[in-house]
This record gives structure tokens, sequence and C-alpha cells, in this order.
């Protein structure tokens, strides 16, 4: 939208009202979600919106979603190295002779 008022400005298009600027909204919604797109093999967003939507499913339900506990991952724990361990550079010395004070291990 915001590219569409950007074209409206270099174009010294100015509107009479709210009214009207607000309608002209509505009509450039329009014309985008009935715009078939290549990315969407053809689909209109309507005709998508509308392939895949689910029965009971609606923006409102949206606001209240809470995130099952399985979609949440959570970061692996990092084991730590110690000193005394083989490097984990794969060179066969101990890591505090080989990669200990580097940088990025």
């Amino acid at each position: 939208m915001q590219d569409v008022m950007y074209q409206f400005d270099r174009r010294q298009i100015e509107f009479k009202d709210m009214n009207q600027l607000n309608d002209i909204i509505q009509l450039v919604k329009e014309l985008f979600n009935e715009t078939r797109i290549w990315e969407n093999n053809g689909y209109t967003p309507n005709e998508l919106f509308e392939k895949f939507k689910k029965p009971g499913l609606d923006e409102r339900s949206f606001s209240t979603l809470e995130l099952h506990p399985s979609f949440v991952q959570t970061p692996p724990i990092a084991h730590k190295i110690g000193r005394n361990d083989p490097c984990p550079c794969g060179s066969g010395k101990k890591y505090k002779k080989c990669c200990l004070g580097k940088d990025g291990m």
C-alpha cells in the first residue's frame, strides 16, 4: 500500500477528503486481491484463501492462538568442552593445546 501512496504522491494526485482516499484504498486492495500472481501459480490471493480455508478458522482465532509445546523449538544444550578433552577441530590434540585461545571455539 505504501508503494501505491508513493505513486499517487509522485504524480501529484490529491484527494478531496479522507472518504475519497478510503474508497481508493479499498479499490486498490480489491484489485490486488483479484490479480493473478505468477508466484501463486496463477491464482489470485482470494482464490488461494478460498482453496486453503479451513472450516471454523478466521482472523479472530489467531488473536488468542497459543503455541503448542511440540511446536516450540528449544535450543540444543551446548556441550561444554573440557580443557583436557580432544579438540573438536579434529587435530587429535587436547583442546587446551590446540584451539582454547583461538576465536570461534
